[in-house]
């Protein structure tokens, strides 16, 4: 069973599953895309850098409204962890 599976088998409440869950997928996506970027570097390809430097930060940007939806829905901050 994978880690991202296992989130879903705890005791926790739906709503810690779902961010979990959310912050694991999150995290593969951040990762690859911070790799291709340092390929696209080491092959001096400024075009396809510039490609993945967007979508990385648009994954972190997603983070921050699902941080910001997270504490509407709860009151308090989501601590990744």
């Amino acid at each position: 069973m994978s880690q991202f599976d296992q989130v879903f088998e705890t005791d926790l409440p739906e709503i810690e599953k779902l961010s979990q869950g959310f912050y694991w997928v999150t995290a593969m996506y951040i990762e690859s895309y911070q790799n291709q970027a340092e390929i696209c570097r080491a092959m001096q390809d400024r075009d396809a850098l510039v490609k993945e430097q967007i979508k990385l930060e648009m994954m972190k940007t997603v983070r921050e409204i699902f941080d910001t939806c997270y504490f509407r829905a709860t009151g308090r901050q989501f601590k990744n962890e």
